[in-house]
């Protein structure tokens, strides 16, 4: 199954995981808003270890038909940090 495979709980972050380990230079995607929140997510640290946000629109309340919570829209590209430098 996808989310065993990328070791991950969730479908989303599954997608983060096969993000990461691309060599995708920039991107914008549409996750849950308790993305930027989560107190504790070996996927988020890992998304901003390699990418900087260039932009975050953030909704608090459902925005599509179908979904039940908010959801913010994250243009990213990739970075690597000055001590790898």
């Amino acid at each position: 199954m996808v989310l065993q495979e990328w070791g991950q709980s969730d479908l989303y972050k599954c997608h983060l995981a096969s993000i990461v380990a691309s060599d995708i230079k920039e991107g914008i995607v549409i996750l849950p808003s308790n993305f930027i929140s989560e107190s504790n997510s070996k996927i988020r640290d890992l998304f901003f270890s390699r990418f900087k946000l260039d932009f975050v629109r953030y909704y608090r309340y459902p925005v599509f038909d179908d979904a039940t919570t908010g959801i913010c829209v994250i243009k990213f590209s990739r970075w690597i940090p000055e001590a790898y430098m």
